[in-house]
């Protein structure tokens, strides 16, 4: 990349390597970068883990954002419809579309 370039990051996180990203960052051998993704995520919900084991937060030259490019105003109407529409399966006793957890959040 050329010293000017930004490299702007909506995909997967793993298109990039993580650590060549940082040193170049790091030293400014390029402008800069939007990060919109990460490379590790929590497994668990009691886990607490950051996105990356590079501190890319703390550089000047870089914006980190929590998967924001995936929310626009159509993605958010249909989500409503589906959280809709299965309020409506749930009251008929019909079987739900895309559960994700079954189970309890309690131990």
């Amino acid at each position: 990349m050329l010293p000017d370039s930004v490299l702007i990051n909506v995909a997967r996180a793993e298109i990039v390597q993580e650590k060549p990203l940082f040193e170049v960052l790091k030293s400014n051998r390029i402008r800069g970068a939007a990060l919109d993704v990460w490379y590790q995520n929590p497994k668990t919900l009691t886990q607490t883990i950051h996105g990356s084991q590079y501190e890319f937060h703390l550089l000047p030259n870089v914006l980190v954002t929590p998967h924001f490019s995936a929310w626009t105003g159509p993605m958010i109407q249909r989500r409503v419809r589906k959280i809709a529409d299965n309020l409506k399966r749930l009251e008929q006793g019909m079987e739900l579309e895309r559960v994700v957890m079954v189970g309890s959040w309690r131990r």
